[in-house]
């Protein structure tokens, strides 16, 4: 019976929320293609692309193996010999490229539209960090969508897959989601949880030894950290003595901020997932919810209390729609005609609405950021150089949106017109440039913490400074 069930396909209005989240999926790959140079000209995404286009291969930092994954198109587009341009839009695109993956495979082959439908409904909790392509938090709800998707695709049929296939499948699942983010140690668990007690599955030994090994591995990490980025992570949950400090950090002042601006509609989610869960006699899966809501919340204040970029601040709260709006489709697939025609109705006017507002900030904010960094290489055109540094108290505060990538930022702005045109804009910050490093045309300083590299390491296909000196900019640039 189950499994005649998992195989019919969706009809009616559950149907229309199927394509809603393709609607959803494909503006997504639209708007990567149309923003492509700024999501590949901010923070860690320009970083990490130039480090793959200088060795012509994969580039992944503190063992986040998984990373290799969404790089396969970039480092195609490299080996093939294209254009930096077409480079951009291979790393820009190949990120959507696996939320859409993800979101078939959940749909179309495992039969499951909640994990999918979280994933098309990212964008309601998206601006800024949509910039921010690398996001290892939207890749971790892609990839523990799927997971979720293999484990209520077991539950539903008559028995579960033979016990090897089940535990490899899930295992590997398991190790693309550890080698990609902490994060989701949690998205991982309460799929499995959520799943047990929603559909009464408490002597099902198959999810509680799934459960034990992501403890364990997890577990292990924790207790045990391989690099000093990912103790940074775990200190202060271990550190009890600055638990009452989380209510009073950079994190819960933009999220009280922008609660209304991006996370009521998740609330309110949350609200109508726990109603229709207690009114369909899902008591635990309720409690367990109304629980698991508030605490993943302190724990995120906890650990990234002090605040970050407005990208990074948006990532931290990202797995909230994963944890609201999956119980909130499997309830609506028992619920009333109205409420379906309603919550559909709903979904797909948020989203044109968080796509519209989308559009509007990467506009006003990241592309006006990139024609601000044009316009200072304008006014200096008559300089006979292609390298120019600037101290940050000399820069337009209301154009700027940080500065410690922006060496590479620059210089990926301007080569993808040629290699002609490549330039770089170094500033500094918070940590003073020694006057030596300006000395000498060989050197391109990359950021202040790691120096700089000789000129000569620069891929000479697609980068070329001239072996010029540095420009020191001194006037404030409006």
């Amino acid at each position: 019976m189950n499994q005649q069930k998992i195989n019919q396909p969706l009809k009616g209005k559950i149907a229309w929320l199927m394509w809603t989240g393709h609607l959803a999926m494909i503006t997504l790959l639209v708007f990567s293609v149309v923003f492509f140079v700024e999501r590949c000209t901010f923070l860690d995404p320009s970083f990490q692309l130039f480090e793959m286009i200088n060795r012509e291969g994969f580039k992944y930092y503190v063992h986040r193996y998984s990373m290799v994954i969404n790089q396969v198109l970039p480092v195609i587009a490299i080996k093939s010999g294209l254009s930096l341009k077409w480079i951009m839009l291979s790393y820009s695109v190949s990120f959507v490229v696996i939320y859409y993956f993800c979101f078939i495979l959940g749909l179309h082959v495992l039969k499951d539209l909640a994990a999918p439908i979280a994933l098309a409904a990212v964008p309601l909790v998206v601006r800024d960090a949509f910039v921010h392509s690398i996001s290892e938090n939207w890749l971790g709800i892609a990839y523990s969508g799927v997971f979720f998707s293999w484990i209520r695709f077991n539950l539903l049929r008559d028995r579960f897959v033979p016990p090897h296939w089940f535990f490899i499948n899930s295992i590997l699942i398991i190790l693309v989601n550890y080698h990609l983010h902490p994060v989701t140690l949690f998205t991982l668990s309460f799929s499995l949880v959520f799943l047990a007690l929603f559909y009464q599955r408490f002597n099902s030994w198959q999810l509680w030894t799934v459960l034990a090994l992501i403890v364990l591995i997890y577990g292990y990490k924790f207790l045990f950290p391989a690099t000093d980025h990912e103790q940074g992570f775990f200190s202060n949950v271990k550190n009890i003595h600055a638990w009452p400090m989380a209510f009073k950090g950079g994190l819960f002042r933009f999220f009280t901020s922008h609660f209304f601006k991006l996370y009521i509609w998740i609330f309110l989610f949350w609200a109508v997932s726990m109603f229709l869960l207690w009114k369909n006699g899902k008591v635990l899966a309720t409690l367990f919810l109304a629980a698991w809501m508030p605490g993943f919340f302190f724990l995120i204040l906890i650990t990234f209390g002090n605040g970050e970029s407005m990208a990074g601040m948006e990532s931290r709260f990202m797995p909230f729609i994963f944890f609201t709006m999956i119980p909130f489709a499997l309830c609506l697939n028992d619920a009333s005609l109205f409420v379906k025609k309603i919550s559909i109705v709903v979904l797909a006017l948020l989203l044109v609405y968080s796509f519209s507002m989308l559009a509007s900030k990467v506009h006003t904010k990241y592309t006006a950021r990139l024609q601000y960094i044009e316009s200072i290489f304008q006014r200096h055109e008559h300089i006979p150089t292609r390298k120019f540094f600037i101290k940050y108290a000399n820069l337009n505060k209301e154009k700027w949106v940080l500065t410690w990538a922006t060496a590479v930022e620059s210089l990926l702005l301007t080569s993808v017109k040629g290699r002609e045109f490549s330039k770089t804009l170094f500033v500094e910050d918070l940590v003073p440039m020694p006057e030596w490093m300006l000395q000498g045309n060989d050197r391109f300083l990359q950021v202040d913490w790691w120096q700089y590299i000789k000129e000569d390491k620069l891929n000479s296909r697609y980068f070329d400074l001239k072996n010029t000196a540095y420009y020191v900019i001194k006037e404030f640039q409006p």
